[in-house]
Order: structure tokens, then C-alpha cells, then sequence
């Protein structure tokens, strides 16, 4: 296959520190035995960073065994790679499987789009440790921030832990098809230590504060996870992030006392990463911001970030994501981002940035049920015929009297109707709303907006033919932009990965499986960035490889991983390039009790190798699962037993009753807020029965 090499800008800031760079071979690391498995003639991109080569990959056990042109050994298997990628499998470092590995090993799409090692307990969110009569509220807390259904939690989840270091024992038992590693969550650590106080601290209006003792205990409790075995801890500042009566998850308003006292517990855990997903203007939980207070806020941001990033910079790493707006005016908000980065770093401190290497979106689709014309009876209608297949909805909707009724009565949706916010969020800035396409940098004269204008027609008339076209069984896909293209293109996502203290990250697999599908990131910064992009320059494959490859595993401190050498895991893609290809969103029903989620296939993944087995062929699952708990390298390992020393929250306190501000009751009666509030509020009225699907 051809192989583009790109034409990246100059890479801007400091290089990895050198405790992430180093992978000296410890003793014992090589096996010089026969190959189980040569991967011979492929063009070998490292992970290194190193021009693709021509060159013959051996593996024995677990471990690569060798990397080199025409290797004399023979393997127990033989594989022809001539005319394919050869890359170290993906480190994903943002997903959000934390409940779907329970049911699922494969954590699809991951690792059918390569990942061979992945992250979950991000954002704060996770599933451990929490006692019994919290079991609930961590589960409204998934389905609300992360769009996990709460049903299939309920059903699958079984809960044989509380603390996190007994959660890790359960996750060691799982056989999985990728390596995984997790975080603990600040929403789980302040409901163990708080209980039902968790988020009272995080309401409008608010005098609770946390006290001394417990941040003693939270910062106790997140020593012990690292310890354990948790790669570091995630906390949120994001004001999407509420549970389903309208309130911040716990810690979104936390002090910089609490976050330093986190900081210290992981250092004292042995060392590890301390990630915050945060939209930067969360100081207080307010409706309408004051871009004043907003300024204030984010100074005083940088500052405890600092503080933790250069607390003992040899054991602690701190990552955050970024990203920019839907405007012009912010459309360069990352280069201020990465100004403070860049300070960080000069001040001897250890930070990497993780945004989302494309455009942030939503899905919007007949079959998914999340599309404007919920609002109409005659859809409704459509919709309740017993039995009636997906198709034949789309054949009813191509009627001309029908089309006309669905049109009419969902342009008169009033506020108060169920289907409200979701009409709201696809009709909103129009020249952001195109039909789906394999183009990841459509051009705002394509969108919907655009030629509704152009052609001097109604909005929901375009949005109506792509949801019904007749030639796809299930109709067509509207894709809706979120952010990161205020620019109207990619340009600034480029500057960002150009950066060496940049690796790509909110993938977000297992998240927000509603409204989108974000898990073929790691294919897409391959054929978009490296191969098919037309709109800028490209980037060279060997820094993409690099990126989502060595970078991302030293971010989490996993050295034994992330580059074809000798001596390291063998985790393995070999990729048919000129093939490579993400294929159409489809909506599917296969989760827990049949719930829905958006879902894409891949194509030209010829192989993918996990621990030196063959987890996938052609992109269908060969059935091994070498997959396992990876635990923190660096952690001391936990003294005593595994119920670790701080007891969960005493509940036979008073818990102070603090009145929600009108703001948080209106977030409420929505059910939460943005994308998968929006997925939330119209769950009542869907119509489309899951068996047609």
C-alpha cells in the first residue's frame, strides 16, 4: 500500500520528559526462543517517531522478539504483511467502558479499530469504590454525564466490590480482547467519603463545603487506589456534567486545597496521571456567565494545575483535554491552552494535553429516534404501526401527502413538547448540520444551513430527505458539529497535535452511545490525517503512529508497550492502507435489555495482535482474549487488605437540605443537559419500537 508521509509544521514546546522517554530493556525482558509468529515484510512504522521501513517483526509469547530486514529465524506461524502498515497496537487513554467491559470483552469498536490498550474511570466518572446505598447514584450519575443506560447498568452490573482495590481484583478475573487500565473517579471517591453530601458542595447556592477530614480521607483514599493498581485518578470541571436532577457531579466546583490533596495522595501511591476534562468557565453553577468571573476562574485554574503539575513531576503527570469553540472569535482558544502548557513545562513541571483529534458531533437518525420529526403526530403515527420494519417506515415517509403533514406539524413545535431540546439541538446554527459522510472536514457551503439557503427552502425539508432516503433501508444520517470548528475547519486541531506535549485523546468509547460514536478515532487520524485530507496540510505517519502509540503509553506511565522493539509487548496492527476506511454510522439495539447505541465498522485492519495473539482477522473477532488488567507500574502495592483503611461515609449524619436555584430546576425538568440530556428528555417520547430496528 502507499503510504503518505505528509507535510507537518515544526513541532512547537518542549519535548516528553526524559522519565517518560525512558524505555531501558530491564533484565528478564527477552526470551530468546523460537517465534511463535513472524510478521515478515511489512512496512514497519515503530512508534518511535522513525521513518517507515521494510523489515520482518518476531514474536515469541507475549513479547516481540525481534524487529529487523529479513529476519533467518522461522515462527510457528508465518504472516505475509508485504504491502501493509506494520504499527504498535493504539493506546486509547479516554474511553468510558467501565460498565460495558462487564458484558462485553471485546469493548466494541475499540479494539476492532485496533486498540490494544485502553483507559477507562475518565472524567471523573467510574463505578468503584462505592458502598451499597450509593450503588444507585453512581449509576445516575453514568447514564447522565456519560449517556450509559441506566436499565443496562442495573442488569449487568453485580457489584461484587465496594472499595476500588476489591474492584480490581474483579476486573483481574475478566478474559478481555485488549489490555485495560483505570482511573479512579472523583464522583465515586467523594461519594464513599461523603455519602449523600458527595455533590451538596457542587449545588447553586450552596454553603457546604468539604471539610479538612475529608479531604484528608479523599486524598487517603485515592493513595490507596494507586497503590492498588489505578494509573491515576480523573476529576471534572464540566458544567454539561450533572446527574438527572440538574446538579454538578461531585468535586465539578471542588477548591484547589481538595485537587493538591489528590495530587498528593497519588504521589504517595507510588505516582501516576491526574486527568480533568474541564470546559474552563465553571466557576460557579450560573446560567448566564460572567466572562469576568470566567477570566478569574481559569487563572486561578492554571495555578493549582500548576502547583500539582510540578508537585514531584518524576511520579505525577497531569493531562486535560482541550479544544476550541464553534465561533470564530475562539476559534484559537487553544494557543492561549498551550501558552500555559508551555509554562508548565519551562517551570519544570510534567503536562500533557489530550484533545479530540476531530470535530465534536451528533447523530441524528430515524432509526436512533433522536431527529425533529418526533414532534410530528403523523410521524408518531408512522411510527406505531405494529410491526412495521425500519424500511417500510422510510417507504411510507417517501408519500407526498405525508411528507407534507410530518413538515408542517413539526415546524410548529412549541416549547414545553417532549421533543423540545432535541429539535432545538439539530435546528440550532444549521450551517453546522450536514448529512453524514466519510468526510471529516465537510465544508460549511455543503451544510444543511447552506443549501436550504441557496435553494430557498425550509430546513427541515433537507433534514426530511436525508432522514428518509429511500435508498439506505434505514434512511439516512444527519451529523451535527459540537465544537472544535469554529474555524469551519480542522486547522487548529493540526497546531494542537503538532505539539509535543499533545497526544490524541477523548475518543470517548463506551460514551454518549446515543447521539454518536467517537471510537474510530484512532482509524481516523490515519485516513484523515495522514492519507485523505485535502483542506490543509497533512501529517507525517510516522508522528500520528507515534502520537497514539509510544506517546500516549508513556502518558500513563506504561513502558512496556507502545513501540515494534525488541523486548516489548507484542501488541500489533497490520493495516491494508490504501483500504483503511470508517464506514457509515449505523443505530443498533445490542446493548443490555436492547438498548440502542450509535456504532461504526471499520474496514482494512488485516490483523490485530494483542500479547502475541491474533485477536481479530479481516475485522471479524478470531475468539482469543489475551487481554488484561494492567495495574499501575509504579504503584507501592497496597498494605493490608484490600477494604483498604478509610470506611465509607457514616450516614447516620445530618445531611443539609440546600435549596436549588431556579437555574439547576430548570436543568432538572429537562433531565440534564446537552447531548445526552438532550437524548434524556426525549426517551418519553420516543415511538419507535427497539424489534423494528
Amino acid at each position: 500500500g502507499t503510504v503518505a508521509q505528509g507535510t507537518g509544521g515544526p513541532i512547537l514546546g518542549s519535548p516528553l520528559p526524559s522519565h517518560l522517554r525512558d524505555r531501558t530493556l530491564r533484565p528478564g525482558m527477552m526470551d530468546a526462543s523460537t517465534p511463535t509468529l513472524v510478521v515478515r515484510g511489512g512496512t514497519v512504522v515503530d512508534g518511535t517517531g522513525a521513518a517507515p521501513r521494510v523489515a520482518d517483526v518476531a514474536i515469541h509469547g507475549r513479547k516481540i522478539l525481534a524487529v529487523g530486514a529479513n529476519l533467518p529465524m522461522k515462527g510457528a506461524r508465518e504472516i505475509d504483511a508485504r504491502g501493509m502498515l506494520v504499527t504498535p497496537g493504539w493506546v486509547d487513554p479516554h474511553t468510558h467502558y467501565d460498565a460495558q467491559m462487564l458484558w462485553d470483552p471485546h469493548f466494541t469498536p475499540s479494539t476492532n479499530n485496533g486498540v490494544s490498550t485502553l483507559v477507562i474511570g475518565n472524567c471523573g466518572v467510574g463505578i468503584a469504590p462505592c458502598q451499597e446505598r450509593m450503588r444507585d447514584f453512581l449509576i445516575d450519575v453514568c447514564d447522565a454525564v456519560e449517556n450509559i443506560p441506566s436499565a443496562a447498568l442495573k442488569e449487568k452490573v453485580k457489584w461484587d466490590w465496594e472499595t476500588f482495590p476489591e474492584y480490581l481484583a474483579v476486573l483481574e478475573k475478566i478474559p478481555l480482547a485488549c489490555d485495560v487500565g483505570v482511573l479512579v473517579g472523583h464522583t465515586a471517591v467523594r461519594t464513599w467519603v461523603m455519602g449523600s453530601r458527595a455533590n451538596l458542595p457542587d449545588r447553586p447556592g450552596s454553603t457546604v463545603k468539604v471539610t479538612q477530614q475529608e479531604i484528608d480521607r479523599i486524598s487517603k483514599v485515592v493513595e490507596e487506589a494507586v497503590a492498588a493498581g489505578a494509573l491515576g485518578f480523573s476529576a471534572s470541571r464540566v458544567g454539561l456534567h450533572r446527574d438527572t436532577k440538574g446538579v454538578l457531579t461531585p468535586g465539578s466546583l471542588a477548591t484547589p486545597d481538595e485537587m493538591l490533596a489528590v495530587g498528593a495522595g497519588i504521589v504517595r501511591g507510588g505516582g501516576g496521571v491526574f486527568e480533568l476534562a474541564s470546559d474552563w468557565t465553571l466557576y460557579d453553577d450560573v446560567e448566564q456567565k460572567d466572562w469576568k468571573q470566567v477570566g478569574a476562574h481559569q487563572r486561578r485554574d492554571w495555578k493549582w494545575i500548576g502547583k500539582v503539575a510540578t508537585m514531584n513531576p518524576q511520579k505525577l503527570l497531569f493531562t486535560t483535554g482541550m479544544g476550541t469553540g464553534m465561533t470564530k472569535a475562539s476559534a484559537n482558544d487553544h494557543r492561549h491552552f498551550l501558552s500555559q502548557v508551555n509554562k508548565i513545562v519551562a517551570d519544570g513541571g510534567s503536562i500533557m494535553a489530550t484533545p479530540m483529534m476531530r470535530l465534536g458531533f451528533l447523530n441524528f437518525s430515524l432509526a436512533s429516534g433522536t431527529h425533529p420529526f418526533q414532534a410530528s403526530r403523523t410521524y408518531r403515527r408512522l411510527a406505531r404501526k405494529a410491526n412495521m420494519p425500519m424500511d417500510e417506515i422510510v417507504k411510507g415517509m417517501a408519500d407526498p401527502s405525508t411528507r407534507a403533514a410530518i413538515i408542517a406539524e413539526a415546524s410548529e413545535v412549541k416549547p414545553g413538547h417532549p421533543a423540545m431540546p432535541l429539535f432545538n439541538v439539530v435546528l440550532d446554527a444549521p450551517s453546522f448540520l450536514w448529512p453524514w459522510s466519510a468526510d471529516t472536514e465537510p465544508k460549511q457551503r455543503d451544510s444543511i444551513g447552506a443549501r436550504a439557503k441557496r435553494e430557498g427552502r425550509h430546513i427541515l425539508e433537507l433534514c426530511y430527505d436525508v432522514l428518509s432516503r429511500p435508498d439506505l433501508p434505514h434512511g439516512g444520517v444527519l451529523w451535527k458539529a459540537l465544537y472544535n470548528y469554529g474555524s469551519g475547519d480542522l486547522e487548529p486541531l493540526r497546531e494542537m497535535l503538532e505539539h509535543s506535549q499533545v497526544v490524541p485523546g477523548f475518543a470517548d468509547g463506551g460514551a454518549h452511545m446515543a447521539v454518536q460514536c467517537e471510537a474510530t478515532t484512532p482509524t481516523t487520524m490515519l485516513t484523515h490525517w495522514v492519507r485523505d485530507r485535502t483542506r490543509g496540510p497533512k501529517l507525517p505517519i510516522e508522528m500520528v503512529v507515534r502520537k497514539q502509540t509510544a506517546d500516549s503509553a508513556a502518558m500513563m506511565g506504561l513502558f512496556d508497550r507502545g513501540e515494534l522493539r525488541e523486548g516489548l509487548k507484542a501488541d500489533i496492527n497490520i493495516i491494508d492502507f490504501d483500504k483503511l476506511r470508517v464506514l457509515p454510522p449505523q443505530y443498533r439495539n445490542d446493548l443490555p435489555l436492547g438498548a440502542g447505541r450509535w456504532y461504526q465498522e471499520v474496514e482494512g485492519y488485516r490483523m490485530c495482535i494483542v500479547s502475541g495473539e491474533v485477536t481479530y482477522e479481516d475485522g471479524k473477532p478470531t475468539g482469543a482474549l489475551p487481554g488484561t488488567l494492567v495495574k499501575n507500574p509504579r504503584g507501592v502495592g497496597l498494605q493490608g487488605s484490600l477494604k483498604g483503611s478509610v470506611p465509607p461515609a457514616d450516614e447516620n449524619q445530618v445531611v443539609e437540605e440546600v435549596d436549588l436555584s431556579e437555574h439547576a430546576m430548570k436543568l432538572a425538568s429537562q433531565q440534564g443537559v446537552g447531548m445526552s440530556g438532550a437524548q434524556r428528555a426525549l426517551r418519553g417520547s420516543q415511538e419507535t419500537p427497539k424489534s423494528r430496528l
